[in-house]
């Protein structure tokens, strides 16, 4: 029993260039440009969820200091 989707077969991917055809410059340089911006936007995600997770923490820390009547003296500061 086959779950796949069947594929059209008359649709052209013009980003898939066959095995023995040569990638030209143009396509090469415009792949490697997505491939760049892929990296950078998932580098900014990450330091995105970086600094929300810092700032839960910092938050967490206050509550707790808060909580416990503690002061950043009474912790080592």
């Amino acid at each position: 029993m086959n779950h796949q989707k069947p594929r059209d077969r008359n649709r052209i991917e013009p980003s898939r260039a066959r095995p023995s055809e040569a990638m030209g410059e143009q396509r090469y340089q415009e792949l490697m440009r997505g491939l760049n911006h892929l990296f950078l936007e998932s580098e900014h995600e990450t330091q995105d969820q970086t600094a929300a997770h810092r700032q839960r923490v910092i938050e967490e820390i206050k509550a707790l200091m808060k909580h416990h009547g503690l002061t950043v003296e009474d912790i080592g500061g």
